[in-house]
């Protein structure tokens, strides 16, 4: 494989704007202090999937937060490491190929692997993250099953905003990060220009008490450490008309060692000492025109997504002699149209086409690469229509495929075929929306579920179906005064669902269970007054495999716990100084032992987080407050498992400054 030219040593995390179908919606929200979490009463487009939006900056982390840092503090988002070193996510028992992440509207989650490490995702720049659980639309694109995390970097602004950070850790980490937006007056048109940098380094992870880990110096875990240096610019023209055109580069450079599983004699001794990803897009739209038939609207968009990364396999626990490199080189283009007009009562019908085009180029040892390619499509409609003044309805279909016409010298698959479907209703009623949706899409095996090795430990399995997943879903958002709610029950049955088993050689192997059922009930609700701000959520859910083949005998899913509850609050002390409190308790959870053949059992677990911000107001010549951070993270220095083997960092702290 060739070497990539200097510039692609920058990396990725980025798509360029794209109104997607939820976002053409009208959305009424309520923004609460405290967390500023905003319980989102989403219009008819979306149909009822309950909607939240955090404010970066208010979740009492250090400057320059990773995503998945943001989504361990957020309501309902399940957050884990696994065994490579990835973070993955969860929405109500999914596994973590289902969520789809957006950054400027286009996923950032299609490629080899099918889903977005949030632990390489920067915030620079990002502002609030919304988080969609159920299926919002049927535009969203192929694999689009259930679950939007979105992400807006490139929002045009009218304001010059200019950030400096700077954060550590007492082991120390260190956190360098400045970002810029700047708007131009361009005539009649603006031009927006963004700029958002930001360099980590972390030497190690602590180690929680009663954590063995053999080889680690004390108080650390061992081969945690990490570095990562990302790069984000774009720039946009929008036109009085709405017209706009935009253009957007992002990439990111890291390397970091990836933390043994501590229940297994014989873990995966791994490091990356190569990550980098670029993604370079162009986007244009023609903002809302007049037409004979009224208004419509054709917003185009395609993109470049490149990257490698490597995984050093090691002898032992010193990490010094090598036996197995492997090399991965992928490229995803990307493109996506959609075309939006006006439609009868007021309401809007939506034509959406997207195509992924994934190449893989895998090297394992000195061996000549292997390559793997994979066409994911999606044709669809969609339509909104108010039925009163008080009840909208959305309904959309749309036929998703897929393809590999390379298979690493194995046959190919022939091209599959799924389709799509969802309806929605809401209804307003004074302060409270009743909504509720059902939808059906399938989700197509990654390259890496079907042909993944992964060093020897899985046994590939070409012969993967798509997973069909079916959602019905209902509830509420009541805003009242200094009280906001918003609850929720959901079920859920995934059919083909993919899951991992263990072989009688002990390797790991994916195949499709007949069925996974979910049910259950999410919760949240907030109540602020002046001197203080409680926030607390709820999850409970009923998650099981159904295995038809085996009698139809009935297990829990790995790494599903069924009950998650977070209580913060956020409250003014002296000085202008605000503290700030989360406890979080997690249910019961297991996974698949595979030196022991079978499941095992991690107990309920709680976390406890505090910490204090004060901000002083200043005058500069382009900042206008100084603010500093101080943080605990877990505080009690707790022995809390992300998954078997795997635990969260012990006790932390983190001291942050920054100039905004």
């Amino acid at each position: 494989m060739g070497r990539r030219a200097p510039w692609c040593r920058t990396a990725l995390l980025l798509i360029a704007p794209l109104q997607l179908a939820q976002a053409q919606a009208t959305d009424s929200t309520q923004t609460l202090p405290g967390r500023m979490i905003s319980a989102t009463r989403d219009a008819a487009v979306i149909g009822g999937a309950a909607t939240l939006i955090a404010r970066v900056d208010s979740l009492g982390l250090a400057p320059a937060p990773a995503l998945d840092a943001v989504l361990r503090r957020l309501p309902f988002i399940g957050v884990r490491t696994n065994a490579r070193g990835e973070s993955e996510l969860t929405i109500r028992g999914s596994e973590s190929r289902t969520p789809t992440v957006l950054f400027d509207g286009l996923p950032v989650t299609l490629g080899w692997d099918s889903r977005a490490d949030p632990s390489l995702i920067p915030l620079s720049g990002i502002s609030t993250v919304r988080i969609t659980r159920g299926m919002t639309s049927v535009l969203g694109g192929p694999n689009a099953v259930g679950g939007v995390i979105e992400l807006d970097g490139a929002a045009p602004t009218t304001t010059h905003a200019t950030t400096l950070a700077t954060a550590g850790d007492h082991l120390g980490a260190t956190t360098l990060a400045a970002s810029v937006a700047r708007p131009f007056s361009l005539g009649e048109d603006q031009l927006t220009v963004r700029i958002a940098a930001t360099r980590r380094d972390r030497p190690a992870l602590a180690r929680a008490r009663g954590i063995v880990d053999p080889g680690a110096r004390r108080g650390e875990r061992i081969n945690s450490d990490s570095r990562e240096a990302d790069l984000f610019a774009s720039a946009r023209v929008a036109r009085r008309s709405g017209a706009f055109l935009g253009a957007s580069f992002a990439g990111y450079d890291a390397a970091r060692g990836v933390q043994p599983e501590l229940h297994l004699a014989d873990p995966r001794l791994w490091r990356y000492p190569e990550q980098r990803r670029v993604f370079a897009s162009l986007t244009t739209g023609t903002g809302l025109r007049r037409t004979s038939l009224g208004t419509g609207s054709l917003d185009v968009s395609v993109g470049l997504n490149d990257g490698v990364t490597a995984i050093e396999h090691f002898a032992d626990r010193t990490y010094r002699d090598v036996t197995t490199v492997e090399r991965g080189d992928e490229r995803t283009v990307l493109s996506r149209a959609v075309a939006s007009h006006s439609f009868v009562r007021g309401g809007r019908v939506r034509l959406a086409g997207s195509l992924a085009s994934i190449r893989y180029d895998e090297q394992l040892g000195s061996a000549a690469a292997t390559r793997y390619t994979q066409r994911l499509s999606s044709v669809g409609a969609e339509a909104d229509v108010p039925l009163s003044d008080r009840v909208a309805l959305a309904i959309g279909v749309a036929v998703d495929g897929a393809v590999e016409p390379d298979a690493g010298g194995r046959e190919a698959l022939p091209r599959r075929e799924a389709l799509a479907a969802r309806v929605g209703v809401t209804y307003d009623v004074a302060a409270i929306r009743l909504h509720a949706s059902a939808s059906q899409r399938s989700r197509f095996p990654a390259l890496r579920e079907l042909y993944s090795g992964a060093l020897a430990r899985f046994e590939p399995n070409p012969t993967l179906r798509p997973e069909r997943l079916g959602t019905l879903e209902g509830g509420a958002t009541i805003s009242r005064g200094r009280f906001a709610l918003q609850t929720l029950g959901f079920a859920q049955r995934n059919a083909d669902g993919i899951v991992r088993t263990t072989r009688p050689d002990r390797k790991f192997y994916r195949v499709n269970r007949d069925v996974i059922r979910s049910r259950g009930v999410e919760g949240v609700a907030t109540w602020t007054a002046p001197s203080l701000t409680l926030l607390a959520d709820v999850l409970v859910q009923r998650v099981r495999v159904h295995d038809l083949a085996a009698g139809a005998t009935e297990r829990r899913p790995e790494h599903v716990p069924e009950f998650r509850a977070t209580v913060s609050a956020s409250a003014p002390l002296v000085a202008r100084v605000n503290a700030n409190a989360w406890l979080t308790r997690t249910g019961d959870q297991f996974c698949q032992h595979p030196e022991r053949g079978r499941q095992i059992r991690l107990a309920p677990q709680t976390r406890a987080d505090v910490g204090l911000d004060r901000e002083w107001p200043i005058t500069a010549a382009v900042f206008r407050a100084v603010r500093a951070t101080l943080a605990i993270e877990n505080i009690t220095n707790a022995a809390v498992f992300d998954q078997c083997g795997m635990p969260q960092p012990g006790r932390t702290v983190r001291a942050g400054l920054s100039l905004r």
